[in-house]
């Protein structure tokens, strides 16, 4: 059993009639997947919550895309525009103006079948759609798993972007990230902190544990840490307290 991440960020969903959503969606990854994420350092991240919206059975399948159908290489920007309908919370312009910034988020990883399936046999069932009064919606409940190829994070470009500060409240560069044990039918209650010393060395420090396990590779250093607790941890994004949804219309 390779050890295994569930990671979160941003998917771009299209429906049937061809609107677009920017939902919060999870997906599986390796160990080199999430080390790359750490960019030498420095672990940006988005303040995603879970959260639902209502989508029109006839419009159905909702389904995530490259994001390269949504921004067109060439294309400054898309035109962004906050639902009309459905009572869901927009979070205006700040959002819209950072799910501008094409070159600040980079796919997770290439997608891989195998991981995915190992993935579903240890994750906890999930719900995609509840039931709603009007008979023609649904509610969609977000994050869902979707292709890790297919999931964006912040990324080199988010980093090196001139001016962060309008995006403060969204996203953060953190020193480390959080793990938690996200296989269920384990008994075990674990967190963990990856984490890159001054020397440059990776450490991972697994909570009631009195050993740090430190490699100057941070994949070494996840395995070795991480594989005698559990095979799948999840990584803990920043803290959220706003719903997000903002719906693109072209």
């Amino acid at each position: 059993m390779p050890l295994l991440f569930t990671v979160a960020g941003v998917a771009w969903y299209q429906n049937r009639a061809g609107d677009f959503y920017a939902l919060p969606a999870e997906a599986v990854v390796s160990a080199a997947g999430v080390a790359e994420a750490a960019e030498g350092g420095r672990f940006p991240g988005l303040r995603l919550p879970a959260g639902r919206v209502a989508v029109r059975r006839r419009l159905l399948p909702l389904e995530p895309q490259p994001i390269d159908r949504v921004f067109p290489l060439g294309a400054a920007e898309v035109p962004w525009s906050p639902p009309l309908e459905g009572g869901v919370a927009d979070l205006g312009r700040t959002w819209q103006q950072l799910l501008r910034e094409r070159d600040a988020f980079t796919p997770w990883e290439a997608w891989s079948a195998e991981r995915q399936r190992l993935a579903l046999r240890l994750l906890p069932p999930r719900t995609t759609f509840r039931a709603r009064s009007d008979a023609d919606e649904l509610d969609y409940l977000f994050p869902q798993l979707v292709p890790s190829a297919l999931l964006y994070r912040l990324g080199p470009g988010y980093l090196a972007l001139s001016d962060k500060r309008p995006y403060q409240d969204l996203a953060v560069a953190r020193g480390s990230f959080r793990l938690s044990v996200a296989a269920r039918g384990k008994s075990v209650a674990a967190t963990a902190t990856l984490s890159r010393r001054a020397t440059g060395a990776w450490s991972v420090a697994v909570a009631g544990r009195a050993e740090e396990i430190v490699a100057a590779d941070p994949v070494e250093a996840l395995h070795l840490a991480l594989e005698p607790v559990a095979p799948m941890w999840r990584v803990e994004p920043p803290a959220a307290d706003s719903p997000l949804l903002v719906v693109a219309s072209r």
